[in-house]
């Protein structure tokens, strides 16, 4: 913002929505028009208001449960009453206080006293349509309150009453025939006053007072007598009907400018208008609009819709820092300040948004100059200075906004405490639609929120999308309508609308929100939300096409109404339970008869258009095939050889699997279908090596879900059904095709690897009685010999002298220095090597030398410093033990595999040397190993062994 304050007047250089602030902070042209418009509208009533009934019904004052209090009061029934009230408190901040040198008052609570006379409501009715003329109201209620009575020095200092409850607008106080001295109440409000006296009727008469509850009021001390009085606590109404002639022609003045502001400037944001009073949040409504903002939120209710606006109310803050504050408190640069509508609510008081940003010049006639901040928060102190103050101004506002910029207020609900701000946004937006359906402005902009809705991830409660969908059939909004339906289909919903909610509110449904209050919360919760969005959005549509279609469902276009489904679902046992939960939905026979028809046809193209088949379409699969079992040229020509090669094989696996558990009921004629499968499987059946090692599920410690453990399962249901022979010619390929790729599998741990694939294997194949298949021999002997025996083929051979391997890094060819170390190494002579370099150089030697077979120190005498290397001489024994180690762990890996069917099967030479470990010129090494003390390994020379 480029406009400056003084000490009393804007600069004239600031435009605001194609207007002009003028000096003394006015505005020129129409804004100027718009707000001396409103600002002219008055209200039909005061602050307060007092009536006198010489004329009055008793109301049968009774206390004790029996004891009735004649009127007027007299010294003993002031007595009685006084001995079983309490001393009236008084409320400050979020305490209620006892203080007499405040409030020296005493009560009863309406459980404690009851008004016995039957015609004491319809007196009081007519002092509640009094009183409502008096305060500018068309309509109030009443709620009984306290029973009070005043005695000598009794007083209530000055404050303002607290709303007892949501949508309490102000107080009634009724005061019974008493007669007392003083006691008189003086109220304020801004710049009106007014003083109620009850002391000159108060000997035979009844009077009653009545205020708004931010009005200032205080009670006099009451210098004799005794005052009885009943308070009540007052409600109002929204169906104010300020109809006189001279509103109906401002309204339509005001009309008038709003389209005009709508029609130039449809880039504008919002127009604010400060209301005279102060509301909280359970009272800032248009039912409890208090004095002169009755009027004009009356009058904007009236005209906002039809011109292209919604009306809402605001609590707002602007917030300045003290850097930018002038000698009053205000910025002199309004770029320093911030201005937010913490909470934003509906006409019927519901809030439907907050932490909106706006313009401080947007509010039409406000102006912080000259005013004392409402609060106040003190900067931190950061070294010799402490950080600017924070002053902050509140206003409560009427927010005039451009039914086309209602999405910007959307904001999505929180996934741990969703307060549906969002849901009553467009429950808003949805009941003004309907006072406006043939708008067209109306009808556009709320047809762009609700589409905003349906694809943001605003988390909205079911219901919610049941009215999205309500109002796209009643508009005949097709492609919302689509959007809606494609949502409740959508088979992976992460990110979208329902799914972000089924998948992210983790635990709060399992705190007892129920699906009506929102259901889109932890595991089983998500599961729940998504069959309630799906309902209510089916529900809409379904009666929908009841009203419409009764009597003609035959004409019914489905591909219309559904094609969307038919495009989001991609898995064809998607669509069939969601044709089943649409058809269990319906409640008319025609109209279901017509449905059933259509979903026969839908999922029969589906079926063949299906692209892919995977594990989850298993149940439909297999529903489908026992269905159609019968029909074996279907099953056997057509269903099997269009799905298998489509199909991945965790499917295939499961189907065959279900076969052969069910041979023998359901599917007698399993060799066929199995015979089918593999036919036109091709390589699916088959495991990869990517698949050894295969991490084992928490809950299946044994590995039976593992891809190895259900290969293995349907090989041997192979045989067990007559599948044996084409089983057996899969396992051959398969392993050919493993032993092609072992550089892939090279990494494999080996426990895994024996214990999940080949010793399960091995027992397949002897349970099973195979005697020979030189692939799957092949594939045994390379998986032991290069994978398993690994780290044993070669075992460590004791060099010359003091000669050890060369290591040097992976860029030995350039480096500089790994050329010299392995030198030295290599020596058979040399034990010590100086290498003298800087501190980076020295450390890649360092890091290269493992600490077990080298010491190494740093002569730091002369620049550089030298790195001195030591060989230890147990390069040989280190090695040695790391062999023997893992020739252990081999022993170990292949112990389990030994049985006289493997040595069959592999050959009884390869059977001795990868089974039993006993290769060629190493026959003793399985002793040696395993236990028995083998003779001293020759000592490099120079080397003393330490005497223990």
């Amino acid at each position: 913002m480029d406009f400056s304050r003084t000490l009393g007047q804007y600069s004239t250089n600031k435009k605001v929505g194609g207007d002009v602030l003028g000096g003394l902070g006015r505005y020129t042209g129409w804004r100027g028009q718009l707000l001396e418009a409103l600002d002219s509208i008055q209200a039909a009533g005061k602050i307060a208001a007092f009536n006198h009934y010489p004329a009055f019904t008793n109301p049968g004052l009774t206390i004790e449960e029996d004891r009735l209090i004649p009127l007027p009061l007299c010294e003993n029934d002031a007595q009685a009453i006084k001995s079983v009230c309490r001393q009236a408190p008084f409320g400050r901040g979020d305490e209620t206080l006892v203080d007499t040198t405040v409030r020296n008052t005493w009560e009863l609570d309406p459980s404690q006293f009851r008004l016995a006379n039957p015609q004491w409501a319809s007196f009081l009715e007519s002092i509640l349509k009094d009183t409502a003329k008096g305060l500018g109201l068309t309509q109030i209620t009443a709620k009984p309150h306290k029973l009070l009575l005043y005695e000598q020095g009794s007083f209530f200092k000055r404050h303002k009453d607290s709303e007892k409850e949501r949508g309490m607008i102000g107080t009634l106080v009724v005061c019974l025939p008493s007669q007392h001295e003083g006691a008189d109440v003086d109220l304020s409000f801004g710049s009106q006053h007014s003083a109620f006296a009850t002391a000159p009727t108060s000997k035979f008469d009844l009077s009653s007072m009545a205020w708004f509850s931010d009005v200032t009021h205080e009670v006099k001390e009451l210098r004799s007598g005794y005052r009885l009085v009943l308070t009540y606590k007052i409600f109002g109404s929204s169906q104010t009907n300020l109809s006189a002639s001279s509103i109906l022609s401002q309204t339509e003045n005001l009309k008038a400018m709003l389209v005009n502001w709508r029609a130039k400037y449809p880039q504008a944001e919002n127009l604010m208008y400060p209301l005279d009073h102060q509301y909280t949040k359970s009272s800032l409504s248009l039912d409890n609009m208090k004095g002169r903002d009755r009027a004009v939120c009356s009058s904007l209710q009236n005209i906002c819709s039809a011109a292209g606006f919604y009306l809402m109310f605001a609590h707002m803050t602007h917030e300045e820092t003290e850097e930018g504050a002038g000698s009053y408190g205000y910025s002199d640069d309004d770029e320093e300040g911030s201005t937010t509508l913490d909470t934003v609510y509906a006409p019927d008081g519901s809030d439907v948004a907050s932490g909106v940003s706006v313009e401080l010049a947007n509010i039409l006639g406000y102006s912080i100059k000259d005013k004392d901040p409402d609060s106040e928060e003190e900067g931190d102190f950061t070294g010799n200075e402490s950080a600017p103050s924070k002053f902050r101004y509140h206003k409560t506002v009427a927010l005039v906004l451009p039914k086309t910029k209602v999405r910007e207020y959307l904001e999505p609900n929180s996934y741990t405490r969703p307060d549906y701000k969002v849901d009553r946004l467009i429950e808003m937006v949805c009941k003004d639609l309907g006072k406006s359906r043939d708008h067209k402005y109306t009808r556009q902009a709320a047809v762009n929120l609700l589409t905003s809705a349906a694809t943001r991830n605003l988390r909205l409660r079911p219901t919610t999308f049941g009215l999205i969908t309500k109002w796209a059939l009643e508009l005949g909004e097709t492609e919302l309508l689509r959007i809606c339906l494609r949502i409740t289909a959508q088979e992976d919903n992460r990110g979208s609308n329902l799914g972000m909610a089924s998948s992210q509110f983790t635990g709060y449904y399992e705190s007892g929100r129920t699906l009506s209050s929102w259901s889109g919360y932890g595991s089983t919760g998500g599961t729940e939300y998504k069959q309630e969005h799906e309902s209510q959005v089916l529900k809409e549509l379904i009666d929908y096409l009841s009203r419409s279609y009764a009597g003609k469902e035959d004409i019914i276009h489905w591909d219309h109404w559904l094609q969307s489904i038919n495009t989001a679902v991609t898995r064809i046992g998607t669509l069939e339970a969601f044709c089943e939960r649409f058809r269990s939905s319906i409640q008319s026979k025609p109209l279901e008869e017509a449905f059933a028809s259509w979903s026969r046809s839908a999922l029969d193209q589906k079926l063949e258009a299906q692209a892919n088949w995977m594990e989850k379409d298993h149940p439909f699969a297999l529903k489908t095939l026992k269905s159609r079992r019968s029909d074996t040229e279907w099953v056997l020509q057509r269903f099997l050889p269009r799905m298998v090669p489509r199909a991945d094989r965790n499917l295939l696996w499961a189907l065959l699997h279900s076969f052969s558990a069910e041979r023998s009921t359901v599917f007698t004629n399993a060799k066929d279908l199995y015979l089918c499968v593999f036919k036109h499987s091709g390589q699916r059946l088959c495991i990869s090596e990517g698949d050894f090692g295969f991490c084992r599920r928490w809950d299946d410690p044994m590995g039976s879900h593992t891809p190895c453990s259900k290969f293995i399962r349907m090989l041997e249901e192979s045989y067990a059904i007559g599948a044996g022979k084409e089983a057996l010619d899969l396992l051959e390929k398969n392993c050919a095709r493993l032993v092609e790729k072992k550089h892939a599998w090279s990494t494999v741990d080996d426990h895994e690897l024996t214990n999940g694939l080949l010793v399960p294997l091995v027992k397949m194949l002897e349970k099973l009685g195979v005697a020979s298949a030189q692939p799957v021999q092949q594939f045994l002997e390379v998986t032991l010999r290069d994978r398993i025996h690994a780290r044993i083929n070669t075992r460590p051979v004791k060099l010359e002298g003091w000669s050890h391997e060369p290591l040097g890094c992976k860029a030995s060819e350039r480096c500089r220095d790994c050329p010299a170390l392995n030198q030295f190494l290599t020596s058979p002579t040399d034990r010590t090597w100086h290498f003298s370099a800087g501190a980076p150089r020295r450390s890649h030697i360092e890091m290269i030398l493992p600490n077990a077979n080298y010491s190494q120190t740093t002569l730091k005498n002369k620049s550089p410093h030298t790195l001195v290397v030591t060989k230890r001489g147990t390069h040989y024994d280190k090695a040695l033990e790391r062999w023997q180690a893992a020739y252990q762990q081999v022993e170990h890996t292949v112990g389990g595999m030994r049985s006289e069917y493997l040595k069959g099967f592999i050959g009884e030479e390869k059977y001795r040397e990868l089974i039993l470990l006993q290769k060629p010129g190493q026959e003793d090494l399985c002793s040696r190993v395993l236990g028995v003390k083998r003779e001293a390994d020759y000592d490099p020379p120079g080397v003393k062994r330490p005497r223990m």
